[in-house]
């Protein structure tokens, strides 16, 4: 009998990963130069429908959001970012 090993999953740094009916977004931020701004982009996303997690990083300059893609769209998050001040650029 052979054991097969699991197939390693495709990364995708810059894009959507499914995750069921979840999904995963990273997206690059343009703008956030402090705490505050990391602070005012985490609350403007938390607060949207669906939104599961949320991880802003100032020195990657990343946003990345794990969401029910049945109840928000990734570009309704980039929409709300940019509402908020800051630009995205991927």
């Amino acid at each position: 009998n052979e054991i097969l090993s699991p197939l390693p999953k495709p990364t995708q740094p810059h894009g959507p990963e499914h995750l069921g009916i979840k999904m995963r977004e990273v997206l690059k931020v343009e703008g956030m130069t402090c705490q505050h701004c990391v602070e005012t982009v985490s609350e403007t996303v938390a607060k949207m429908a669906g939104i599961e997690k949320v991880e802003v990083s100032l020195e990657q300059k990343e946003v990345i959001v794990e969401f029910d893609e049945s109840q928000t769209q990734s570009e309704d998050i980039s929409a709300q970012i940019v509402a908020a001040g800051f630009e995205v650029i991927g």
